[in-house]
């Protein structure tokens, strides 16, 4: 990049470079990174496109653009990620917020008041994207998020404390190990649940960059659903519910782990796949 190159020279160039490395919407990831190091909107980058960069910025987006084109995530790149209106800082010690989650907040939001004092339980916390979403949301109730990681829960308390969310308590546990002491009317969980095979068949953005340990269960994707049907009817109250995220094809067998205890109901993600559990204890 030796010549004096504008902002609509970068973009033209990033598109066709990204393609030729078989990078998805390779227009928006050139003009996400071009927005991040001019630290401006999209929509001013077309407003200004004559504009050219300085040898610094220059600099900065090179590392982004070869970054990118080895298939690191362009959320770890810009260490940024949204999750419903939340913009969250993100690393590779936590999984990057998927938007299907966000149906599993609403789902809470829609079968709870807002106004009510609850106890909740976020398992396997990482970036604290659903803790700071209902924490916010439900903002007279208590929040306990746990991870096995205490660099994911570092990553959530800066998240946490960037939007101003103070009902929320991060702690360290291992679910397997140790269970946290209260009783919860809300038990919410994004598990690891992809199988150690279909883990291999990933994506290089999800196999090669995020956290194993958030994605994959190193066995046959139930693991945490064992575990939580094991634990569940101590964690809950009488009237207690939780809502969990699954993989494909999971669905049937989760109800099962869970039926002796609990009425199950399933919920499809926007693709119309089986995605969400929720459950009820019988009365």
């Amino acid at each position: 990049m030796d010549k004096n190159w504008r902002i609509i020279d970068i973009i033209n160039w990033g598109v066709q470079y990204f393609n030729d490395k078989k990078i998805d919407e390779a227009r928006l990831n050139i003009e996400l990174m071009l927005s991040n190091v001019l630290k401006c909107s999209r929509l001013s980058l077309y407003l200004d496109f004559e504009k050219p960069l300085t040898e610094e910025e220059l600099s900065i987006l090179k590392q982004f653009v070869i970054r990118r084109a080895n298939h690191e995530p362009l959320q770890y790149i810009l260490n940024e990620a949204y999750f419903l209106n939340y913009k969250l800082y993100v690393n590779n010690d936590v999984l990057i917020p998927r938007p299907e989650t966000e149906i599993l907040v609403e789902l809470i939001k829609k079968d709870t008041n807002k106004n009510d004092s609850l106890n909740i339980l976020d398992i396997g916390t990482g970036s604290g994207c659903i803790s700071i979403a209902l924490g916010d949301y439900f903002p007279n109730s208590n929040i306990d998020s746990i991870d096995i990681s205490m660099a994911a829960i570092k990553v959530a308390i800066e998240n946490t404390e960037s939007h101003n969310v103070n009902n929320i308590s991060y702690i360290n546990i291992d679910i397997f190990q140790d269970l946290p002491k209260n009783c919860y009317d809300i038990i919410v969980s994004n598990p690891p649940y992809i199988s150690s095979t279909d883990f291999a068949n990933c994506q290089p953005e999800v196999r090669n960059y995020e956290p194993w340990f958030a994605l994959c269960d190193n066995t046959d994707g139930l693991r945490f659903y064992k575990r939580y049907a094991q634990i569940f009817g101590d964690l809950l109250s009488n009237n207690g519910k939780f809502y969990l995220e699954m993989a494909l094809n999971q669905s049937h067998e989760i109800t099962r782990l869970f039926s002796d205890n609990f009425k199950v109901d399933v919920f499809k993600d926007l693709n119309g796949i089986d995605r969400f559990a929720k459950g009820v204890r019988f009365k």
